[in-house]
Parts: structure tokens; sequence; C-alpha cells
């Protein structure tokens, strides 16, 4: 493994490694090696011999093997986009981001990075660090360490810095203006109708690594505010006050009824809740008859309610991780906001799969998002071979997977996505 790995780290054009996977899959050794002597490997017969034999014809497992063969090499030489010449490809197990693009873009992610990095020193730079760091919770915590500086997400958010964790690690983050990111988000939200003020739900949530104020539109699912609970708590209901007028100034309304959890009851009598919403309710475990009242509120079953109520725990879990800060210690303020974008554009890729709407975002990763895609650089534009991912079949009724479009930070080149090679 490791001689193979010498050889394939060696053949320095992505088209050229391709090529020479290819070859070995349709069962052609002597050509592959030709392939990789005359890219300047100087004795490739035996690693690749080795390789041939257990790739069983599979070009798509070769390519999946190599890509985590090469790991840290195989990404170093790709850390930027201006390294990629045109006509060369990269591989990635994350170049499904730009099957999100369009649904980040719904929410002006361009406009919202700007806004945050406007009094920064360096504001392009850090807009591209924001970019990224909500394209890698796409795909959750389980897979950040691997995510952070893979080439493809790195082609998506323009982001060229050696180490992304290194860069969080560095930022300041005293200067980025995350409240003028959210509003864009909320606004955004709010005019594509994803905002219903009938009911907000408020809740308290507990994570190995802190707990987190979640404020969320109950009809949709959508989150609206979440931010760090202070260690001591010294007055929750204040902190969570200021938090409702927050989004009570964006959207220009209140929630009809403001339903709070249990871990929140102390607040739903204080004097500045009183006027928060048209009514106050504390939803305690098993109150089946405060659910059936919400759900007849709301227009929707019990049971689809109950789903709802129960999912938050385990989303927030998704998003919420340490593993990029090098001291495992992640600015809570940044975290929480990045998490917001990053389930509301997931939120967005779900509505667009028919029946998938209230998919969590492991199950759309699992399903839509996982496997190796290729994407070659030209001089105007990015192709992206997608995966073929366990439903790619509804990708393609839904329409999703033959879509053209621009990125405002990509200075203009198109982004041509194409369906899995049969």
């Amino acid at each position: 493994l490791l001689e193979l790995r010498a050889v394939l780290s060696a053949i320095q054009s992505p088209s050229v490694l391709d090529a020479v996977l290819k070859t070995l899959a349709g069962g052609d050794l002597a050509s592959a090696i030709g392939l990789a002597r005359n890219a300047g490997v100087a004795d490739p017969a035996a690693p690749l011999g080795f390789f041939a034999e257990r790739l069983g014809g599979d070009a798509h497992w070769a390519a999946q093997a190599a890509a985590v063969i090469l790991s840290g090499s195989f990404q170093e030489r790709f850390l930027t986009a201006a390294k990629v010449a045109p006509g060369e490809s990269v591989l990635s197990s994350f170049g499904s981001i730009f099957l999100l693009a369009p649904s980040l873009q719904e929410l002006n992610l361009a406009e919202m990075a700007q806004a945050v990095a406007h009094h920064c020193e360096a504001p392009e730079m850090v807009s591209a660090m924001f970019r990224h760091l909500v394209a890698v919770k796409c795909f959750g915590q389980a897979r950040a360490s691997e995510s952070a500086d893979d080439p493809a997400l790195r082609l998506f958010s323009g982001f060229e810095g050696r180490s992304f964790r290194e860069a969080l690690a560095n930022l300041g983050t005293s200067t980025l203006s995350l409240e003028a990111g959210r509003e864009i988000m909320l606004r955004s939200l709010a005019d594509r109708g994803r905002i219903d003020d009938r009911c907000f739900f408020a809740e308290i949530v507990a994570l190995p690594d802190g707990t987190v104020l979640l404020l969320r539109d109950l009809l949709h699912n959508e989150w609206l505010g979440a931010c760090t609970v202070p260690t001591d708590r010294p007055d929750l209901g204040a902190f969570f006050r200021e938090n409702l007028n927050k989004l009570a100034r964006v959207l220009g309304a209140e929630p009809k009824i403001l339903l709070l959890n249990s871990a929140l009851a102390e607040s739903a009598g204080d004097w500045y809740l009183r006027d928060a919403a048209c009514r106050v309710a504390i939803l305690r475990p098993n109150d089946d008859q405060l659910a059936g009242e919400i759900a007849a509120e709301l227009g929707v079953t019990r049971e689809r309610l109950v789903s709802t109520l129960a999912t938050s725990e385990q989303e927030l879990s998704y998003f919420s991780f340490s593993e990029l800060w090098q001291d495992g210690n992640p600015d809570r303020d940044l975290d929480c906001a990045s998490s917001l974008v990053a389930h509301a554009a997931l939120k967005h890729f779900a509505r667009r799969l028919m029946g998938f709407g209230a998919s969590s975002p492991e199950y759309l990763y699992q399903n839509f998002l996982s496997g190796l895609t290729t994407i070659r650089s030209t001089d105007d534009r990015l192709e992206v071979r997608l995966a073929a991912s366990p439903l790619s079949l509804v990708l393609r009724i839904s329409g999703i997977q033959d879509q053209r479009y621009t990125l405002p930070w990509l200075e203009g080149r198109e982004i041509c996505l194409l369906p899995p090679q049969e």
C-alpha cells in the first residue's frame, strides 16, 4: 500500500491518474503501467499490478480507493482553485456541495458572507471562510475532519488558505457581524414563505459540548435562531427575550403562539414574555392535549407535530461540533450562526425532492450526497460529474442532476452539473 501510494502520488496530473485507474479497471495493466511511466513514475509495475488484482474491474471503487490512499497528499496538491489547471479533474467525496449550492444561493449566502465579514481587516478572506464553514457543516459532524480541506469544498467556497483549521484558530471573531448575516438569512426565508408566524417553538437543547437555546418555526421546522446558553444562566428569561426581540425586529411580527419546552418553564410567567405572543404555552412531556391543540392550529396531524418536535437534538448534534477548532473549543456564536445556514440549505434541498421534505440531514447525506464526484475545470466553468448515490433516481426525476448556474464569488464561472455515468 505504501508503494502504491508513492506511485499514485507521483502522478501529478489528475486526468492522467483518472486514465490509469480506468485502464486498470478495464484489465489493461500494461497500458496503465505505460501511462504511469510517461507521467514520470520510475517503477510502477508491481504496485499497479497489486492494485489491479483487487479492483475486480470496478472503476468507481478504484477511484474511491485511490482518493483514500492518497488522502492528504492528494488534497495538498489542490488546496486552491488556482492550482487546478484547465482540463484537469479533481476527485472528491464531497463534490455534492454543488448540488446544495442553489439552495445556499436561495439564502443569499454571498450577501450573508459579505455582511458577516464587513468589518474585518480582510473581508474577502473571511467571507470565503464563512462560506467554507457552512459548506463543511452541510456534511455533518462525523465528516468534519475529512471535509475541512477537501478540494471540492475549496473550489466551491473560494477559500485559499493552507489549512482551514489553522485559519479558524487565527480568525478574530470579535469583528464578525453575525447578527447582520442572520438577518439576511431570515429575510430570505420570510420572502420565500418559509416562516409562518402562527407558532414558534423555543427549547433548551443539551449537547455533549454545551447547551443551546433554539428557536424554530414549528410549521416548517425552520431554525430562526440559535445561541449558547450562558453556563451560569443568571437570567435565562432575559436572555431568551433578547433573542425574541431580535427576531421580531427582522420579521416585523410576533408569533401568535409561543411554545416553550419544559426547560424554559420558569420563564413563561416573566413579565417580559407576556407580550411576546398572543399566547405563551409550555409543552411538557406526553402532553397530548396541548399537542393536539397546536396541531389543529397549524393544520397538521398530531403525529407530524410530535415528529417535528423530536428532531432538534438529533439535527443540532449533526451541525454542532468542535472538531474543526484546533483547541476543541469553537467560537459558540460562529458555530451557531453557521449551523443555522447549513440547516436552512438542507431543508430547502430536501423540499425539492418529492416526498423527502422531512428527511433528516444524515438521511440526506447517506442517500443523496454521498459518493465520489469528479470535477473537471475548464477556462470558464466547472463540470461536476455527480456520484451514483443510492437515490440518484430521485435526483433525476426532480430535475436536480442537470443544472447550470453561477456563483457570485467565483467570478461568473458556470457550474455545470452532470448525472452519474452509467
